[in-house]
């Protein structure tokens, strides 16, 4: 297919989404006609000021501060908040960043004042979404992470799973690709589990995942992902997406060399968005047109889109693109001949990946310093800027190694423009290789030293070892069956088949597909965290109050529960052995709170001295007649328990504890482990 036929179908679709949106603000326009009442006409109008925002913003205002009045007059808090967030919005879009932020903040008021649980979640995501298009990617993070929480709470799948791939794009600019790569995995995972797959968000991870793959000169990986993205995007007509991917295509075509087919993508790209009017959109399309133009030749057209870029981003205050116009402007001043003026380009194009902590920007800037003060004459300059760009270089691969992602296209970059650099200081050259040979001389004679040692060590120690780390070995293997066994209880599994039974008969059809979808979900966790011997506590937590819902919802909500953590506890850092306490809240559950019509479980993870004490209390029938505890040795689930910790005491000379307390109304058990932590 040609692009000229591309470019149509884009159009036609372009269109049609703009048909779709023009229908529903028809639709909104005559609502306002004949109001049922106050209300009615408020969240219309905020409507409008929403959908507004996309295409007319001065208009979106408009409508919005009729809202406003309205709200204020009918003493509707929770409406006059949107219509603050909305102004917020229309603002943003007209590039107005303080007064957007002046009205989120007024919104932040309003929703935390009546306890909006619902609206303020969408507040927080649509700032960071604002700060990472403004490429403050850490502020865009935090609140990322804080819309996440509320998102986790409410157990919405779908917009869980759009925030891990925003946080995955922001950690890409970040440079922190292992990072990203799991929260793309973990976002794209959570949707398939609950049938989101087809999803613009699903799409969206897709589409990060080929822009990641692209940082790591996977082009051939990129474009199937992009691809999947742009199938999904077509679907639902979401034409900005559309023309974003088609733009990230462009850059794989001009990263393979093959110019002119990029600039015939790009232009493509940039007519779609320029039908949206979006700044930070049509900024890109002039960088990239720009740059393109400075490979095929014509400097003087490159020159005219990336001054355009420069402006735009500098209006946006976006850093990141900031850092890619300057760095290309040094270029081609380079090929101009005018070298001062591409030195100060360069240096702009370093301070502004600096502020945003862009590795390959800072590495690429840094190249172009060092050929600048080269053509200058000031070779010890440029030497610096060559020795500055190989430590940047150097973390980055050593990064990429340990993470096994592929190398990316700057160590060759940087290995040419050091060959052409040191072989015009033979004085540096020469004290250099003496450094980087004794170097290795030193690093050799380490290494030597300490296999040497190293394997007179473990010959004597592996054989007092061997036979201990035999019964070991049998043990683990043991306790990791009975761990398994634990989770798939044949008599858990029952009672779960059964309860959907029941659900499908009484044709409670929406209840069956929760339930089932709930335990598709928890069996899924648990093969997934059986091949782990420890998980961090926050995927811990998450497979508890998996299996906690379910037991909820079988026992027809008869007992509540709660799960507190304390503040110093890094959730994401702190390791425990998986699916050591599901069998003592099963326990609790089905021993102690399943008689009773209003039980309590309460779950609670403290800190003290290096250890991890976790809680669970209830309020059930206590001890039965026969003194049957929760450890009970009739208790095979239980009694495994002891099992591990004791193997775990053994294995890491430890001393996790485990105490039952009886109270006037329930039990109370306390679990001691040591810290183990992510290091």
């Amino acid at each position: 297919m040609n692009i000229k036929c591309i470019f149509i179908i884009f159009i036609l679709i372009f269109a049609n989404t703009i048909k779709a949106q023009q229908k529903v603000i028809d639709s909104l326009e005559q609502q306002l006609i004949n109001p049922t009442n106050g209300k009615t006409k408020v969240e219309n109008l905020n409507w409008l000021g929403y959908y507004y925002a996309r295409s007319n913003p001065e208009q979106g205002l408009k409508k919005l501060d009729e809202s406003v009045k309205l709200a204020i007059a009918n003493n509707d808090s929770l409406q006059l908040g949107k219509a603050y967030e909305y102004k917020g919005l229309n603002h943003k879009n007209l590039g107005n960043d303080s007064i957007m932020l002046s009205f989120f903040k007024k919104a932040e008021y309003i929703y935390r004042n009546i306890d909006s649980k619902g609206a303020l979640p969408f507040l927080v995501l649509n700032r960071g979404m604002y700060y990472s298009q403004r490429s403050n990617y850490h502020k865009a993070n935090e609140d990322y992470k804080s819309a996440m929480e509320s998102f986790t709470l409410s157990n919405d799948t779908l917009l869980m799973g759009y925030i891990l791939g925003r946080i995955g794009q922001s950690n890409i600019y970040l440079g922190n690709y292992k990072t990203s790569l799991d929260a793309f995995l973990k976002g794209a995972t959570l949707l398939e589990l609950s049938g989101n797959e087809k999803t613009m968000h699903y799409g969206s991870i897709m589409g990060d995942l080929g822009l990641l793959y692209q940082k790591l000169s996977k082009y051939d990986t990129a474009i199937e992902y992009h691809n999947k993205c742009v199938e999904i995007y077509k679907k639902h007509g979401f034409n900005r997406g559309l023309s974003n991917q088609y733009n990230d295509i462009g850059n794989i075509y001009t990263k393979l060399g093959q110019f002119q087919k990029a600039m015939d993508i790009y232009k493509v790209s940039y007519a779609m968005k320029k039908q949206t009017n979006n700044k930070a959109d049509i900024a890109g399309s002039f960088t990239n047109i720009g740059n393109t133009y400075s490979h095929l030749g014509d400097l003087d057209k490159a020159l005219t889109y990336l001054d355009s870029a420069n402006i735009l981003h500098k209006e946006l205050k976006d850093f990141n693109g900031l850092s890619i116009v300057e760095e290309h402007l040094g270029t081609i001043k380079l090929k101009q001949g005018e070298t001062l003026e591409a030195k100060k380009h360069f240096d702009s194009a370093v301070y502004f990946a600096t502020k945003i902590e862009d590795k390959r920007a800072i590495l690429f800037g840094k190249l172009g310093l060092a050929k600048a003060s080269y053509k200058l004459g000031n070779h010890k300059l440029a030497y610096n800027e060559i020795k500055d760009a190989l430590e940047i270089k150097d973390s980055l691969f050593s990064d990429e190694k340990m993470e096994d992602l592929a190398s990316i296209k700057a160590r060759y970059e940087y290995d040419k423009e050091r060959a052409i650099l040191e072989a015009n200081f033979e004085n540096d050259k020469i004290l250099q290789e003496a450094e980087i040979e004794q170097q290795i001389i030193n690093r050799n004679l380490s290494i030597g030293a300490g296999i040497f040692l190293l394997g007179i060590f473990s010959t004597g120690f592996i054989i007092l070892r061997r036979k201990k780390e035999a019964e070991l070995n049998e043990e683990i293997v043991t306790a990791e069956l009975q761990k398994l066994r634990v989770q798939m209880n044949p008599h858990f599994i029952f009672n779960t088949l059964n309860s959907i039974n029941d659900f499908v008969l009484k044709n409670e059809k929406s209840k069956a597909s929760n339930y089932l979808a709930r335990f598709s979900v928890m069996m899924r966790q648990i093969l997934d965290n059986s091949e782990e011997d420890e998980v961090n506590l926050s995927d811990e937590i998450t497979f508890l109050e998996s299996y906690i819902k379910l037991e909820q919802q079988r026992l027809n909500n008869t007992f509540t529960y709660s799960i507190n953590v304390n503040n110093n506890i890094d959730l994401e850092e702190l390791y425990v052995p998986s699916a050591l306490l599901q069998p003592i809240i099963e326990n609790s559950i089905w021993h102690g709170l399943s008689p009773k019509k209003e039980g309590i479980l309460k779950i609670t993870f403290t800190e003290e001295r290096d250890r991890l004490i976790c809680t669970i209390e209830d309020n059930g029938v206590g001890l039965n007649p026969n003194k049957e505890n929760l450890f009970s040795d009739k208790s095979f689930g239980t009694s495994s328990v002891k099992n591990r910790i004791n193997l775990l005491n053994k294995r890491k000379g430890t001393n996790a504890k485990i105490k039952v307390i009886e109270k006037e109304e329930g039990i109370c058990t306390i679990l001691e482990l040591p810290i183990s932590k992510d290091v």
